[in-house]
């Protein structure tokens, strides 16, 4: 009867999760906390931690969706839940094999989708489908061959048409699943443009599902906040304009205006947190 020892340990690095030595701890002391509640005896680094976290709200979101007064119908609703989580799951894994900076971007992409859908004033239950379509928006990039999503130089003709096959594939691999299949139109239909130019169908306005067009914001706002082989990162700023000066060609003008709302209110939180850091450190 020894003394069971546990070691839970937490990983973050300098400059990535943080810009002073508090906050690199801080982020450490969250990847420990998430290191302990996947199990103990456990690694984790800060995205695996903000990943478990952001799976977790998931969770929370699908169990309080559409709950009914029976004891049936709620355990039902779990194993609709479970398993649709389970699939999620699944699908995330298998792209961050491909390549991290997808599934990553996909998180991204997800939370922004979701934030801009509260926006919008819709119900919760269309902001957990959109944010759900917004992180498997890229799944069907798994069907896309290496060298093509780790290509640093431009693209080629044939290349590009490759590459814009992936809405196609995405859809086509959600139809695998009963729990995925209403969130096809959104990931078939996230390269439309508002006026008609986009892919795979050239859909126009209206006629493009309005998950797909807000994750069509969402996308390029995420993709130009990163650092991209052909593309330098952008500032908050410089990306708000683009999407100001893509709207009502691009992107749906209702969308950006409910995106710049969302992003205002992120950076004066962000600038709130700066300010109060400065003041309990001085």
């Amino acid at each position: 009867g020894g003394l069971h020892v546990t070691i839970s340990v937490g990983i973050a690095t300098f400059p990535v999760d943080g810009q002073t030595g508090s906050e690199v701890l801080e982020q450490a002391d969250q990847a420990m906390y998430w290191a302990k509640r996947l199990g103990r005896n456990q690694i984790r680094t800060v995205v695996e931690a903000q990943r478990a976290a952001a799976d977790s709200a998931l969770v929370a979101t699908l169990s309080n969706l559409e709950r009914t007064d029976t004891q049936e119908g709620q355990n039902i609703e779990q194993a609709v839940c479970d398993q649709q989580l389970g699939t999620i799951h699944s699908l995330m894994w298998l792209l961050d094999l491909r390549d991290q900076g997808i599934s990553a971007h996909s998180y991204q992409v997800s939370d922004l989708a979701g934030a801009i859908t509260q926006e919008l004033g819709l119900e919760q239950q269309e902001t957990f489908a959109v944010s759900t379509a917004g992180l498997l928006h890229d799944i069907g990039k798994i069907a896309i061959p290496d060298h093509l999503l780790q290509k640093e130089g431009p693209l080629s003709s044939r290349e590009r048409v490759l590459i814009q096959q992936h809405p196609e594939l995405g859809a086509q691999i959600l139809e695998v699943s009963p729990y995925l299949q209403t969130m096809m139109p959104a990931v078939r239909h996230h390269h439309e443009n508002w006026d008609g130019t986009g892919y795979p169908h050239a859909l126009a306005g209206e006629a493009i599902p309005l998950a797909a067009r807000i994750i069509r914001v969402s996308e390029a706002y995420q993709a130009m906040m990163s650092n991209r082989p052909y593309q330098a990162q952008r500032t908050t700023s410089a990306a708000c304009d683009e999407l100001k000066r893509c709207s009502g060609t691009c992107f749906d003008p209702a969308i950006v205006e409910a995106a710049l709302c969302v992003l205002m209110r992120q950076e004066e939180e962000a600038l709130k947190g700066s300010v109060i850091r400065l003041i309990s450190s001085a």
